[in-house]
């Protein structure tokens, strides 16, 4: 990865995009402090892809954490079924 400072990376964003859709991330930054990175679309689609599947996997994580406490307290089907019902409204 390379860095560019922000004045330089004005000057060239053309190419710094073309380096970036090619394959190689550029990081932007003033005074040798690195502020932003340019990566391709390809690349940002797979860092995406990776979020969305560590969000789903702690939220079924979750899921199940609540249906055992459930379980535990032994929480009548009725309280429960009304909960989903008012979290699906907002």
């Amino acid at each position: 990865m390379r860095y560019v400072p922000v004045e330089e990376a004005r000057k060239r964003l053309g190419t710094l995009v073309r380096e970036a859709s090619a394959g190689t991330p550029v990081t932007i930054g003033r005074r040798g402090t690195e502020q932003a990175v340019l990566l391709s679309e390809e690349e940002y689609a797979r860092l995406r892809q990776i979020e969305d599947e560590a969000a789903r996997m702690r939220f079924k994580e979750a899921l199940e954490a609540i249906a055992m406490n459930v379980r535990e307290q032994k929480v009548p089907r009725k309280v429960v079924e009304e909960a989903i019902r008012a979290a699906r409204r907002r």
